[in-house]
């Protein structure tokens, strides 16, 4: 396999998060699945920032760090083993945007060859550059 992507049945790549996946309306975590994992992957990592907040906030806002996702349940990530890490929120999980019609979310999915160590007293600068 090859061609690592993600896909959700909630909403078109490019298209608007529901609203019930806002942070300030449910924030439910938008289902996805991954395909396409490359051969030899041995965990996924996964960021979910917003670089339009840098206007806002002068920073790139992170909405979720997840890693060591373990591949045994894909495609769908609900049910995947993983360790997730703190998001500008100041919270651990999933932080939906608060406006999901006026900033762009991008999702990041990582193979990663190995399982990496524990990140959750890292920054989520210092996350972001051994998760990638």
């Amino acid at each position: 396999m090859g061609n690592l992507k993600l896909t959700s049945s909630s909403f078109e790549d490019g298209g608007e998060i529901p609203r019930e996946c806002g942070y300030k309306n449910g924030n439910k975590q938008p289902p996805l699945t991954i395909s396409g994992t490359p051969d030899g992957t041995k965990s996924l990592a996964l960021i979910m920032d917003d670089p339009d907040a840098m206007e806002a906030v002068g920073k790139v806002w992170v909405h979720w760090v997840a890693w060591n996702m373990d591949l045994t349940f894909l495609p769908s990530i609900e049910n995947l083993d993983k360790i997730e890490g703190m998001t500008d929120f100041g919270e651990v999980g999933y932080g939906g945007p608060e406006d999901i019609r006026m900033f762009s979310n991008f999702m990041h999915l990582i193979a990663n060859w190995i399982f990496l160590p524990s990140l959750q007293r890292l920054t989520l600068k210092r996350q972001w550059k051994v998760i990638s």
